[in-house]
């Protein structure tokens, strides 16, 4: 089942926030997208791309907040946000994460 392009409750949304923030520090940063993507051949520069993507703010980590529109969950993100993340073929360049996220729970049978 794909994260990506799913209405989550926000419950479920900082449940599985919480669940890849590995340091429990409250963010996603370089070294848990690291850990997700271990079993993976995304590259370290790939995962920069992806953190440079998301991080809105430029703290280089990415929040609750950011996280939401990580997955494009329509509840906390409008439509003109969702045309400015497409890549031109109706998804995202988060489409790695969700293959990440995919072989984690293969690997954890979660």
């Amino acid at each position: 089942m794909s994260l990506l392009n799913q209405e989550y409750s926000e419950k479920t949304l900082r449940e599985i926030f919480d669940y890849y923030d590995y340091s429990k520090n409250g963010y996603i940063d370089a070294m848990d997208l690291k850990e997700l993507f271990e079993h993976t051949d995304i590259t370290d520069k790939e995962i920069h791309d992806m953190l440079d993507e998301v991080d809105k703010n430029g703290d280089r980590k990415i929040s609750f907040e950011e996280f939401c529109h990580l997955l494009d969950n329509p509840v906390e993100q409008n439509d003109q946000e969702k045309k400015n993340n497409n890549n031109g073929n109706g998804g995202n360049d988060f489409q790695n994460v969700d293959k990440g996220i995919q072989n984690e729970n293969n690997d954890n049978n979660i």
